[in-house]
């Protein structure tokens, strides 16, 4: 009977052994949770307001913090018991968002995202080139992507594409900087005679409400045909809802395949703003906002 007894605890020991000090047991789902925590905190996060992306990004980094404190700490004094569960899931997704954020800073990955949403450059002349909004950076001045949208559509008016160049620019700015008064400020740096260059900031918003409000000022003037100049990613979302207006687009990305990675200033932002695109096609396709305009309307153009 004693050998016995001890050959089933030889059994059961390697059975106890595997188990958590703590008797806590790992569930299937905490794994794949931390995976897409970490897989939003890199792509999700900032596609958010500037408010939330700041006060979830500093409250993420708080919480990182206070569970690597706390692993240092049970590590330094040689504790055995399991971690808490939150610590080990923080863990995780951090090392998720740090392995992502790694791979999205060196290898092209918004390059593979960002050239299927490219359209070619359309010929020919309209009535007014339109350079839509891309707001201003933190010191207020005109981001990376409004400088090239403006400095491009002025090429197209001087090489004679439209008689009637209109800028957009945001109505609101969530720091509190003035967007029109900056576009003005460059267009009359870069010399565009105010005849032939309007700038519009009322009601611009979104593409959405953009696309609104350009065909509500071209109607109004008894144009249609336009050439919408934007960077290469944000081309295709920009065409379609401009189009579903009823406006005849030509459309004008600044990029093409051969130069889309300058479309942002890192390969970090121009991911950013690829997965930005691929979730407005999705959104504005589930909103409806590229169905075609009431029968009778004018087809639109887009290639």
């Amino acid at each position: 009977m004693a050998d016995e007894g001890k050959r089933n605890d030889q059994v059961r020991t390697p059975l106890l052994e595997n188990q958590p000090a703590t008797g806590q047991v790992e569930h299937r789902w905490e794994l794949p949770v931390a995976v897409v925590l970490g897989l939003a905190l890199v792509l999700a996060l900032p596609q958010l307001p500037l408010w939330w992306q700041r006060r979830l990004g500093a409250g993420w980094v708080a919480l990182a913090c206070l569970a690597g404190m706390i692993w240092l700490r049970r590590r330094w004094q040689g504790e055995t018991a399991a971690l808490p569960r939150w610590v080990c899931g923080v863990g995780r997704a951090t090392a998720v968002a740090g392995t992502v954020w790694c791979a999205c800073l060196h290898l092209p990955i918004g390059l593979w995202l960002a050239r299927p949403l490219l359209l070619p450059a359309a010929a020919g002349t309209a009535d007014a080139i339109v350079v839509l909004a891309a707001g201003l950076s933190d010191g207020g001045q005109p981001s990376f992507s409004q400088l090239q949208r403006i400095l491009y559509g002025a090429r197209l008016w001087r090489e004679g594409r439209a008689p009637l160049l209109i800028l957009n620019a945001a109505e609101r700015n969530p720091l509190g900087f003035d967007d029109r008064a900056a576009t003005a400020s460059l267009a009359a740096f870069l010399g565009l005679p105010a005849e032939h260059c309007v700038i519009i900031s009322e009601g611009v918003l979104t593409t959405r409400t953009e696309a609104q409000v350009i065909r509500r000022f071209l109607r109004e003037r008894g144009l249609n045909r336009i050439l919408l100049v934007t960077n290469g990613p944000h081309i295709r979302r920009a065409s379609l809802v401009f189009a579903a207006t009823g406006l005849e687009v030509l459309p004008a990305p600044v990029q093409d395949e051969r130069t889309i990675a300058s479309a942002n200033e890192s390969r970090l932002k121009l991911t950013d703003a690829a997965v930005h695109e691929w979730l407005g096609l999705l959104w504005y396709w589930l909103r409806g906002d590229f169905d075609p305009p009431l029968k009778g309307g004018p087809v639109p153009s887009v290639p």
